[in-house]
């Protein structure tokens, strides 16, 4: 009868070797302990095993020279052989032995040809017949009724001493408890060593002083603190924009009337002297209100008279005239007579045909107005975002913007049509600069200090708490010129560093009455950190920090 040979590994469980014999081809088994045999070492366990190969109509076989394991399969009615080759029997039952003889009696698997790397293949069937296991019927029989039920027995024989240490758990338990030690001990080290820390929080008074320089600015040249002179920075971007815009424009357009008309000379000094007179191109000649102008020169001969009557005997040649403004209106019938413009009431002059082409109408236009507003309502538009754009430019822990220094300066204006031009919409397109300065806010605080360091009493008891930056405002800014507002504080001087070493080891309370007793101090405040630290640590581990009690 052939067999599957099953090795099995230190680390497998009951499950994964029961699965193991389902999973066989064969109905005979021969299983292979290693040395270390954990897993077999319980009834229980070989009882599992031994009725679940029943459940799937296997045999199994037992391969082992240990006579404990042996008696607990005895008890299971497992048969067992010395190696491959022996004929299989069933062992007689013994009593249970210490762990040390069932591990020094086991046949080590790692010795035999395939080892715990059988785990890893597929069961091996071999067609030795060397390698074939017979069961005699006697074995099948007694088998059968070692395993039939009996009637109740007391057993006097004690529970074999199954429960075997799980050195993996322990392992784990160990490696975790290391750890832990570590980090307490790394715990240990913060807290007592690097952990202890004290803020001193004093509250000093001070007085107010109102701050008012007028500072000038060189863009071109050199910062001097001492002159109160700062060279800016300037950031720029240039972008364009375009956009339609209705016209409202409003335009007379047409025609002015033409024709022609003819001068007479009734001047009586003409009469008297007999002599001529020009009529200069430009002359305007005028009929009901309406005014046309000469566009040439003329002369005219004086006319002669009868008694006091102008015969007009002498007319000048037709002239051109043109309408001063456009309309109909002075679309004059013949026969029209026109008073002279600076020529007197001698002067005439009277049209021969109807004068014509004189009309008018209203047209939309483009009027500068109407590109000035789309131009200004581009600025506005856009003028937010440029002027976040520039802002940003500016590094705020470096520099103190400027905001009144913000400019939108259009370089070029486009408008399509042009100014003027007849048409309903306009499209204009506008090139604009923005520019927006900073100043260097070491070079503020250096003229703001320098302000309030004139304003200390020379006894060296009094130093500048708030130079007033973080409030600072412009004024009268100019591309020059600008004038620095805000409000400085002035208070007593400690020597903090001389502070710092005299406060180690002193609690809450000594701390606080310590600084108190200094001139100028309101209150004092410590905090220490961690929560267990009552008094303060050493000089490098304690930081000074200043209250200003701004009293006007």
């Amino acid at each position: 009868m052939k067999k599957d040979v099953i090795y099995i590994d230190t680390e497998d469980d009951i499950t994964s070797i029961i699965e193991k014999v389902k999973n066989s081809s064969e109905k005979i088994i021969a299983l292979v302990p290693p040395k270390r045999v954990g897993v077999l070492q319980s009834a229980v366990n070989l009882k599992l095993l031994q009725k679940s190969a029943a459940s799937a109509d296997k045999r199994i076989v037992l391969i082992t020279t240990s006579k404990p394991l042996a008696a607990l399969a005895a008890g299971v009615s497992m048969p067992i052989a010395k190696n491959l080759q022996s004929k299989p029997e069933l062992a007689e039952a013994e009593p249970p032995v210490e762990e040390e003889d069932l591990e020094d009696d086991v046949i080590n698997g790692e010795d035999l040809p395939v080892g715990e790397l059988e785990k890893t293949t597929e069961p091996v069937v071999s067609d030795d017949p060397e390698d074939s296991i017979e069961l005699p019927e006697d074995l099948t029989a007694a088998a059968a009724a070692k395993s039939a039920p009996k009637g109740p027995k007391k057993s006097k024989a004690k529970k074999s001493g199954s429960n075997i240490p799980n050195f993996d758990i322990f392992r784990k338990k160990l490696f975790l408890a290391i750890a832990a030690g570590v980090l307490f001990i790394i715990f240990l080290i913060w807290a007592i060593f690097f952990a202890p820390h004290a803020t001193v929080n004093i509250k000093a008074k001070t007085t107010s002083e109102d701050i008012n320089i007028p500072v000038s600015l060189n863009a071109s040249g050199t910062t001097d603190i001492d002159a109160k002179t700062i060279k800016p920075t300037v950031q720029q971007a240039k972008k364009t924009f375009q956009a339609d815009f209705p016209a409202t424009g409003k335009k007379d357009i047409g025609t002015k009337a033409t024709g022609t008309v003819i001068f007479n000379n009734c001047s009586q000094a003409d009469k008297l002297d007999d002599v001529s007179r020009t009529i200069p191109a430009g002359t305007g000649v005028s009929s009901n209100g309406r005014t046309f102008i000469t566009q040439s020169t003329v002369t005219v001969e004086p006319s002669g008279f009868t008694g006091s009557t102008c015969r007009s005997n002498r007319p000048s040649a037709p002239v051109a005239v043109q309408a001063q403004e456009l309309g109909d209106q002075y679309n004059l019938s013949s026969g029209s007579t026109f008073t002279v413009s600076g020529q007197g009431s001698g002067m005439s002059a009277r049209n021969s045909n109807a004068f014509t082409g004189g009309a008018k109408r209203t047209a939309t236009i483009i009027s500068d107005n109407d590109i000035n507003t789309a131009k200004s309502k581009i600025i506005e538009q856009n003028g937010e975002a440029a002027r976040k754009e520039l802002t940003k430019k500016f590094d705020t822990k470096k520099y103190v913007v400027i905001d009144k220094s913000y400019k939108a300066d259009p370089t070029t204006v486009t408008s399509s049509p042009t100014s003027g031009a007849e048409a309903s919409t306009g499209h204009l397109t506008v090139e604009l600069t923005y520019s927006l300065a900073g100043l260097d806010k070491d070079d503020v605080n250096a003229i703001l200090n320098a302000y309030l360091k004139d304003k200390i009493d020379d006894n060296g008891k009094q130093k500048v708490y708030d130079n007033g930056i973080g409030k600072l405002q412009f004024s009268g800014y100019a591309d020059n010129a600008v004038t620095f507002d805000t409000t400085g504080y002035i208070g007593p001087f400690i020597d903090t560093k001389n502070l710092k070493v005299q406060l180690e080891g002193k609690n809450y309370e000594d701390i606080r009455q310590k600084i108190k007793a200094i001139e100028g101090v309101q209150d004092v405040d410590t905090k220490f950190f961690p929560f267990w630290i009552s008094t303060a640590p050493g000089a490098d581990k304690i930081d000074i920090k200043f209250v200003v009690q701004k009293n006007g």
